[in-house]
């Protein structure tokens, strides 16, 4: 009697990254970013837009801070950039998306006062496959 071997499905190993700008906090001077703001730094080496590719989900937390809004931008940023852009007021709660670009960007917009004083923020991005 003949053995019939089934193919075997594959496994998708999920693939994670954290960027934990938690430890250390991330330090603003606002007073010198006024009007603009701060593009968050994301990569290894200080780069503040990521290649998410092997991605499917992106979850970023920004924890308390005085800018007034902050921006997810996703979709082609280096060299010319276009992009879908997602803002909301910082909040404390952890925001998910769906990845639709090959890069990503976070940028807080400055608050309104110019005499904000630097801070120190918590932020974290956790991208899943």
């Amino acid at each position: 009697m003949a053995t019939i071997l089934r193919p075997q499905s594959e496994i998708e190993i999920p693939k994670t990254l954290f960027v934990d700008r938690s430890s250390p906090l991330l330090t603003i001077d606002w007073p010198s970013l006024y009007p603009g703001g701060y593009e968050v730094p994301l990569g290894a080496n200080g780069e503040t837009y990521l290649n998410v590719t092997k991605y499917r989900r992106v979850n970023v937390l920004v924890g308390p801070t005085k800018a007034h809004t902050v921006f997810l931008y996703m979709g082609k940023i280096q060299p010319n950039t276009l992009s879908a852009v997602y803002q909301w007021a910082p909040d404390r709660n952890v925001h998910t998306f769906d990845v639709v670009g090959p890069e990503i960007m976070l940028f807080l917009s400055s608050p309104f006062d110019k005499t904000t004083p630097a801070e120190k923020v918590e932020l974290w991005l956790y991208l899943t496959s």
